[in-house]
């Protein structure tokens, strides 16, 4: 009764709520469909369009290319017309600006999605900027157009404090003050990014609503030094404060938690002109609504949920201080700057871990102790940096110094935090609900057994237990599956293969970039819950299959390294990639195995890997000399050819490859036995793992069409990202991408 009472005591709020939460779900779902409706549009567009728009972010260059987001005003298709866009381009002048317009004919495509499961997905970030396109124009086909709003002048005054930065700070400074004050992260270098990243700081260097605390702040300090009624200065408070939160804005480039931050005050500054009391909780539910039904496609932002999450712990955190107080407990943690940081980086990293971990993958574990060191700082270096904004140039080289050593400091915290032992926890999905799923079945027999009831305490046991046979019992029948990830990685080669808890990995490379790729396969594998290989096979020593497994090999991430016997020790590029394996193999302790023609690698009751070549009486270039393996799973058969060519192949023809799944050798190049090796695989499916546009023109048309011919269903990475297979002993198959 007392719960219904409360429950009609608080209606209002309640329909409040419920309306807010409908009127959210259906902005954010007439934004899918107009979304999807675009999307389906732009796949059917061929050919060039011409398109003006202009520029919405502040330009930035990297890899020689500027790269912008834009908002389409003119276009030769009017469905495009208002949409964002974004836009990378090479030979696009330095000066370029906000607020310019651009005009250029082009083709338009959607970006790219994440191509294996659990990397970072390209659309899915630029959909969450309200960004459905991207277009790569000619640089000197571009024609700029230069803006002459009113706004040039803040974007100058921003540019200016860049220059400013990289005139009066540091390297290390400037690139950290310009960051953390005008959003212009490029300037940080890779080695401190990473570190800000594991040591779970790296929010600082985002445009965060701290900025519009520091000048609201200053606001209602001036004029609370003014001789006049509460209400009129509540008024002035509200429209000064309105001025300085749209500058902030309009400066930083309107990020999200600014935004927040914006609309938080706003409800302060109106419900103190009104006389009303100020909740900051309610206020941020509040402000977190109008955001969604105004902009929508927010709600796919993480910098969007990092902001609510973390402005949530503070608040918390207040009450918990709050509470502490008033029943004189813990004074050690609340009359002291060093506990209530403590307090508050605490719950700040606790609310944040669940989007930390989704979105990144890991778990910064000392988070709260490198916050506990830096947070405190913040402020006082943000108010610096704001000052040095509008200082005269013969106080800059003195503020400069400042802001270097404060810099260095807050480096040095990141760095230090970085390199402890177990700085960041990979988070696997399955092994994580596991941990949940027994830590919550323990807590709930404890309270119950804690409040008497000893009989809920014991059917709770039993209906968790029938509950985790269940899963047992489900995961028992998965086993009988093999699974065989061909994974994106451009143009190079890596495919998963998983028999029940058993997992081996086939070479780990590309062409591309072999960093990012490292991480996309690094979230494969936490997608996948394989915390650790039990095995990584090289076919053979070329870049384009081994660069990925180097670092993964220093991460330790497999309990063995499987090598050929066999390589043209001739060439330089093979003696170097295995040296490095070996290097890596040996650091992290990783056991080091050869195999050659005859081998066999089990994988548990009837499944096993064979090695069909080399033999040691072939002699050959490296590509001849990769690894053919032949997968068995009871009676399902695939086929693995490395970059085997015509010597390689040759040697095959006759060792039995008939096969219901063929990788095909080369990444789909063509040779003179082709027709025969597809022949005689006769294979239900064939996969090509290649980059997008590569120069080889993998896979040949030649292969393409013989595939057709043979009725073998071809399946290629550079359009459908990683392809997995699901094979039963029987010869069932079922595909899927990405």
């Amino acid at each position: 009764m007392k719960i219904l009472h409360k429950i009609t005591k608080q209606r209002t709020h309640i329909l409040l709520f419920a309306l807010l939460i409908c009127i959210s779900a259906v902005s954010v779902i007439l934004y899918n469909l107009n979304y999807a409706r675009l999307c389906d549009k732009v796949n059917s567009l061929s050919d060039e369009v011409f398109i003006k728009c202009k520029i919405e972010s502040f330009p930035e260059v990297k890899n020689q290319k500027t790269q912008l987001r834009a908002r389409i005003v003119e276009c030769s298709e009017s469905f495009l017309v208002g949409e964002g866009v974004y836009i990378s381009s090479k030979g696009l002048s330095p000066k370029i600006q906000k607020g310019d317009c651009l005009q250029f004919t082009a083709l338009i495509s959607l970006a790219d999605q994440s191509g294996n499961a659990g990397a970072f997905d390209w659309r899915n970030y630029l959909k969450s900027l309200d960004v459905t396109f991207v277009c790569f124009p000619e640089g000197s086909g571009v024609k700029i157009i230069r803006s002459h709003s009113p706004l040039q002048k803040i974007y100058d005054m921003r540019q200016n404090f860049v220059a400013n930065c990289q005139n009066y700070i540091s390297p290390q400074g400037a690139a950290l003050v310009s960051a953390v004050i005008t959003g212009e992260r490029t300037l940080i270098d890779d080695e401190s990014r990473e570190a800000f990243q594991k040591a779970g700081i790296y929010h600082i260097v985002a445009i965060s609503g701290l900025h519009l605390n520091l000048f609201v702040l200053g606001v209602y300090a001036a004029i609370a030094r003014i001789k006049a009624g509460r209400r009129k200065k509540a008024m002035l408070s509200f429209a000064a404060s309105s001025v300085a939160g749209t500058f902030v804005m309009i400066f930083t480039g309107f990020g999200v938690s600014v935004i927040r931050a914006f609309v938080m005050m706003l409800i302060l500054g109106g419900g103190a002109v009104m006389r009303r009391e100020y909740d900051s909780k309610n206020a941020l539910i509040m402000a977190f609504f109008i955001i969604i039904i105004i902009m929508p496609f927010t709600v796919y932002s993480v910098a969007m949920w990092l902001s609510l999450l973390s402005t949530l712990g503070v608040i918390l955190s207040i009450d918990i201080i709050k509470r502490l107080k008033e029943s004189s407990r813990l004074s050690f943690l609340h009359e002291n700057i060093v506990g209530t940081t403590f307090i508050i980086s605490a719950m700040t990293t606790l609310l944040t871990l669940p989007v930390t971990a989704s979105a990144f993958g890991y778990i910064p574990l000392y988070g709260w102790i490198a916050n506990a060191f830096v947070l405190p700082f913040m402020r006082f270096f943000m108010g610096t940096s704001i000052l040095f904004a509008f200082v005269p140039k013969v106080c800059a080289p003195v503020f400069g110094y400042a802001l270097s050593g404060m810099a260095t400091y807050i480096t040095w915290v990141a760095k230090g935090v970085a390199a402890l032992p177990y700085a960041t926890i990979d988070v696997y999905g399955a092994i994580a609900a596991k941990i949940i799923f027994v830590l919550a079945s323990v807590a709930l027999f404890i309270y119950l057994m804690h409040k008497g009831a000893f009989r809920k305490a014991v059917a709770i046991i039993l209906i968790l237990a029938v509950a985790a046979g269940v899963f047992l019992v489900y995961n028992k029948l998965n086993d009988n599956w093999l699974c065989i990830t061909f994974a994106d990685v451009g143009q190079g080669d890596c495919t998963l293969v998983q028999k029940g808890s058993q997992s081996i990995m086939i070479d780990a490379g590309t062409k591309g970039e072999p960093d990012y790729s490292a991480q996309s396969i690094s979230a494969l594998l936490r997608a996948k819950n394989i915390p650790k290989l039990d095995a990584m096979i090289i076919t053979h020593f070329h870049t384009d299959h081994t660069n990925i497994a180097v670092s993964l090999l220093e991460s330790a991430k497999s309990k063995k390294l499987i090598l050929p016997l066999y390589y043209d020790i001739r060439e330089s590029e093979a003696r170097e990639n295995r040296q490095e394996l070996l290097q890596a193999a040996v650091k992290s302790n990783t056991v080091i195995e050869y195999v050659a023609s005859g081998s066999v690698i089990g994988l548990g009751a009837d499944t096993a890997i064979e090695v069909l070549s080399p033999s040691d009486d072939m002699f050959a270039e490296n590509n001849d000399m990769s690894l053919v393996l032949r997968l068995k799973h009871g009676k399902t058969v695939a086929m693995m050819f490395g970059d085997a060519e015509e010597i390689g192949l040759t040697k095959c023809l006759d060792a039995g490859i008939a096969c219901d799944i063929m990788k095909l050798p080369h990444h789909g190049g063509y040779s003179k036995v082709s027709k025969l090796i597809i022949d005689k695989c006769n294979a239900k499916i064939a996969v090509a793992s290649c980059g997008k546009n590569n120069i080889y023109n993998h896979p040949d048309s030649r292969i393409l069409a013989l595939a057709k011919e043979a009725a073998c269903e071809v399946y290629r990475t550079d359009m459908q990202g990683a392809i997995t297979v699901k094979a039963d002993k029987n010869k069932n198959l079922k595909i899927s991408t990405r």
